[in-house]
């Protein structure tokens, strides 16, 4: 009977531990919003939260959700080309490349603008000119897919200029990648980011 019991009382321990949700198997990830000097701050792209602000308090019930998984055969899509390409929302990124820049030490205003393949930022700043342009370069590479050319400038007039293409409304791509183009001439080009085109050659 004591056995019986034992055993009753051994089973009914494991089971209990079997069911629920396992909290060891949960990884306690907070939320990714930060708020600023100047409000809420974008969402930050490949890093653990803590590195680059303060939490969102709202957020500190929250768990990390946010994976991805894919499985594909390369008879599944080959032809298929035009349906696997990396979208990003290029207004999340602008913002977020705007508050890396805007919190380097030397770095008192910036303005970012993102295409599919370029990422001009302009900003302002009253110290060394090309130690601070270094600076930027690299804080943009970090933020963005390594086929992006970087394009940086710390006249005050490109900070207006790249604010003023926001008030021209929908543009074709056409009419974009023109202005764009046009805007860039008034920016230097970071040549490490350039790289991409010449391994594509290669």
């Amino acid at each position: 009977m004591r056995k019986f019991l034992v055993c009753l009382v051994t089973l009914s321990l494991l089971g209990g531990c079997s069911f629920g949700p396992s909290h060891s198997r949960k990884f306690e990830y907070k939320d990714t919003a930060y708020q600023g000097d100047q409000g809420l701050t974008p969402k930050r792209l490949n890093t653990k939260p803590g590195d680059l602000g303060a939490m969102n308090s709202d957020a500190l019930d929250s768990s990390y959700k946010d994976y991805g998984f894919s499985r594909l055969q390369k008879q599944g899509v080959l032809g298929k080309d035009g349906e696997y390409s990396l979208k990003i929302d290029k207004q999340e990124v602008a913002k977020f490349i705007s508050y890396l820049v805007v919190k380097l030490p030397a770095v008192d205003d910036a303005a970012t603008l993102v295409t599919d393949q370029e990422v001009l930022i302009a900003y302002q700043t009253s110290e060394d000119l090309k130690k601070v342009r270094s600076q930027v370069e690299k804080t943009a590479r970090s933020a963005l897919p390594s086929y992006y050319h970087i394009f940086t400038s710390a006249k005050m007039q490109n900070i207006n200029t790249i604010e003023d293409l926001d008030k021209y409304g929908q543009l074709t791509d056409g009419q974009l990648e023109e202005k764009v183009k046009a805007l860039s001439e008034g920016f230097d080009v970071d040549k490490e980011s350039l790289h991409f085109d010449k391994v594509i050659k290669d």
